[in-house]
């Protein structure tokens, strides 16, 4: 492969990454992928992707977009084995979120709380990682009884907050900390539909 060649490989895959990044950072309800445009541009990227990492598999980002890719078309165990090489190459808040989306994509809430917590600890005024945290929190008291997870709740309810004094547009955490504060007020039985970003 010529350098140009090579030069050419690691940009397409990083518009490819940064694409992706737009899409997880603004993602709206799960629609139908065959219908979905955005599914069938990651879908036809991942070639270039798959040869970034071949190419250059000591590079960090390079993993991590196939990663998110990985994420995006559903292949969740594969996207974790590429977020966990990002990781042992460069550690990052990116790779923590990464790894944390793919974990609340497979509905476990714990991990992905993990995640976002470490994730915290390094971007501490990031609202999208709060209302990450907030999800997850969410999630976990979803699946316990009410009285149980009504601390979760709670917690939800302050990882939200924080994600909406740092960001107040933020539409997603908006509509997530409503259903949690639904959930607080109906003690945590179901009450009803989750938001978009719930």
């Amino acid at each position: 492969m010529r350098w140009y060649e090579a030069i050419l490989t690691v940009a397409i895959a990083m518009w490819a990454y940064d694409r992706i990044r737009e899409r997880l950072a603004s993602r709206r309800a799960p629609k139908d992928p065959s219908e979905d445009p955005e599914v069938s541009f990651v879908r036809d990227t991942l070639p270039a992707h798959e040869q970034a990492v071949i190419e250059y598999p000591d590079i960090a980002d390079s993993h991590l977009g196939l990663a998110q890719a990985l994420d995006e078309l559903g292949r969740h165990d594969e996207a974790l084995e590429a977020f966990g090489r990002a990781a042992e190459l460069e550690p990052s808040a990116e790779v923590d979120i990464g790894r944390g989306t793919v974990y609340l994509h497979m509905g476990r809430n714990g991990e992905a709380l993990k995640c976002f917590d470490a994730a915290a600890g390094l971007r501490p005024d990031d609202a999208d990682v709060h209302y990450l945290r907030g999800r997850a929190l969410a999630g976990i008291a979803d699946g316990m009884d009410p009285e149980e997870g009504r601390g979760h709740y709670e917690m939800a309810s302050g990882a939200l907050g924080r994600a909406l004094r740092l960001d107040p547009g933020h539409a997603d955490a908006a509509a997530a900390l409503d259903r949690v504060r639904r959930r607080l007020a109906a003690g945590g039985a179901e009450d009803a539909e989750p938001g978009p970003g719930a």
